[in-house]
């Protein structure tokens, strides 16, 4: 059976000039070569031969039950530009030890605009967040935000 982790990362976020060139030639190649593009939609693309669960699509802004609530409101998480790298990036790290988080591994990565009705049409991130649970569950954050550190 997996394990469960919440890991919520406060940082600076942005769009880096790095990410806008690494973003340009990703698309420049999937125009030359359609083949891409099914990598690119695959989550275990990085992990030949290894199918998994159903993995969240990420793709629309929503509330996030595993998060918790704040002040009796839901959190808002909305797509993060580099999830679909991110994730690949995760499931190699699962797929190359053996399945060290299991084979039942789900990942996906997201943005946290806010809780309640601001968050649900923030723009921007209040937190990002990495968020890695197996099948077995989600482990709830004690206390909304985290401390830093």
């Amino acid at each position: 059976m997996g394990k469960d982790f919440d890991i919520v990362i406060q940082g600076a976020s942005g769009i880096t000039s790095r990410l806008v060139a690494s973003r340009k030639a990703t698309m420049v190649a999937a125009a030359k070569n359609p083949r891409v593009l099914d990598r690119l939609r695959s989550p275990v693309s990085l992990a030949p031969g290894f199918e998994g669960p159903k993995q969240p699509s990420g793709n629309k802004p929503m509330v996030d039950d595993a998060l918790g609530q704040f002040h009796g409101e839901g959190i808002w998480v909305a797509p993060f530009v580099m999830a679909a790298i991110n994730t690949k990036n995760v499931h190699r790290s699962n797929f190359l030890p053996g399945q060290a988080y299991g084979a039942d591994f789900v990942c996906d990565a997201m943005l946290i605009t806010g809780p309640g009705a601001k968050g649900e049409r923030s723009p921007r991130p209040w937190r990002s967040t990495g968020r890695w649970a197996a099948k077995a569950g989600r482990s709830e954050l004690s206390a909304w935000p985290p401390a830093p550190g």
